[in-house]
């Protein structure tokens, strides 16, 4: 799923 990589790379970016 694309959205749900989108979303785990905002992630990450958020958590550091």
């Amino acid at each position: 799923m694309f959205l749900f990589k989108l979303l785990t790379l905002i992630s990450n970016i958020l958590y550091i």
